[in-house]
């Protein structure tokens, strides 16, 4: 009943909007909880889970962090099903992902994007990349805007040190980039390997 009228689709502005704004971690915990318990039933309810991540890295919104690990459950847990519409919902969080990097690097005072934000982007690349492939990562950023993915690694590399709890998220960021790097040496540049 509660997961029901959470995910209600018609719901969305007033449940995950702006308002509730201080409740949206909790939920989105109750969110992760619920994919990973019963990723059956919450495949049903796949396109409000996927509505709901969108909305969350809207601009108005800017609750990244939480839209993020929602999307890394989604993603670990749903296998293929969030791949089946042809891309357009992966295409949707990276466009909001690097909306939202745009706007902490260029529109804020300090220019700095937030650890947090940095330590969930990179805690669902690798999560991705662990599920789905360094591959499918490329060529869904690449889609975006070709050599994006290389771009962020290079300038927000340093954020990776960020990444030490859980213990099973550094596991994936670290296997996942390590493999990376391995597959595709020749993107980084030079510095950024030594």
């Amino acid at each position: 009943m509660l997961c029901a009228s959470i995910l209600d689709a018609n719901s969305i502005e007033t449940n995950w909007g702006k308002d509730m704004k201080s409740l949206i971690p909790a939920l989105g915990v109750f969110l992760v909880t619920y994919i990973c318990k019963y990723p059956d039933q919450a495949a049903q309810k796949l396109p409000s889970i996927q509505q709901i991540i969108v909305h969350l890295l809207n601009k108005e919104i800017r609750c990244e962090t939480v839209a993020l690990k929602i999307c890394s459950a989604v993603f670990e847990r749903l296998g293929d099903a969030p791949l089946s519409d042809n891309g357009t919902f992966l295409n949707a969080v990276l466009i909001g992902i690097f909306t939202s990097l745009h706007f902490y690097r260029n529109n804020t005072r300090a220019k700095i994007i937030p650890a947090s934000i940095m330590k969930a982007i990179h805690i669902f690349f690798a999560t991705f990349m662990v599920c789905h492939g360094s591959q499918a990562l490329i060529d869904s950023t690449n889609a975006v805007q070709q050599g994006i993915l290389f771009m962020v690694l290079n300038s927000e590399s340093q954020a990776l040190k960020h990444v030490t709890s859980p213990s099973r998220d550094r596991k994936y960021v670290l296997v996942a980039y390590a493999r990376l790097m391995a597959e595709f040496a020749t993107s980084f540049q030079q510095e950024q390997l030594q």
